[in-house]
């Protein structure tokens, strides 16, 4: 074809031609604000780019292909021009909403289970014996604060209630439940001692 642009400013038209035609969801999500007499500036300068092409072309095969193809942008262009002028979206846009996948979270010992764990810890005689059947059992198991509260309750003391309160409280699922363990001590230094732990 004769005097024809090169086949870059070509492309380039055609790209940024589909790209202002393209529906919101193929567009990257960044946000620019456009002024709307820019833009429509843009358009014009764009629409007289393609119709000196369209005039330049050869009535050859291979030039009607490429009419064809100027006509095609020529159009978009003249479509978006007249979105931009009425306010409208250029495409009606197809928002797909996806449910939020819920990721389950660990789950208590169940009642035969945990009924269990507590008759093995009864059956120890010492404080340290009972520790070493909880941190086992709970390598691999969770609890709730009510389950945990009942094996501190298998503790005398208010220092080994504490050392029980350091190996439960890391696998209790209902963490917003903790402030209930405060219950189970008696002075004030073991309550600051627990909301240590809780705390941390």
């Amino acid at each position: 074809m004769r005097s024809l642009p090169s086949k870059t400013l070509l492309s380039s038209i055609v790209a940024l031609a589909l790209l202002v035609a393209a529906p919101a969801s193929a567009r990257p999500p960044e946000l620019v604000q456009v002024d709307q007499r820019d833009l429509l500036e843009e358009l014009r300068a764009l629409q007289a780019q393609v119709q000196a092409l369209q005039s330049q072309v050869k009535k050859g095969r291979e030039g009607r292909e490429m009419k064809r193809g100027l006509d095609a942008v020529s159009a978009g262009i003249t479509r978006v021009e007249a979105a931009v002028r009425s306010g409208r979206p250029v495409a009606p846009v197809r928002v797909e909403r996806h449910r939020p996948q819920i990721v389950p979270g660990p789950t208590a010992m169940d009642a035969p289970s945990f009924a269990a764990l507590r008759k093995s810890v009864s059956g120890m005689s010492f404080a340290g014996e009972k520790m070493v059947v909880i941190e086992t059992a709970l390598r691999s198991n969770w609890l709730t604060v009510d389950q945990g509260k009942m094996l501190l309750s298998e503790f005398r003391h208010g220092s080994d209630k504490l050392d029980a309160l350091k190996a439960v409280w890391p696998r209790v699922v209902d963490r917003e439940n903790g402030f209930r363990f405060y219950e189970d001590f008696t002075f004030e230094s073991e309550k600051r001692t627990a909301k240590t732990i809780i705390d941390g």
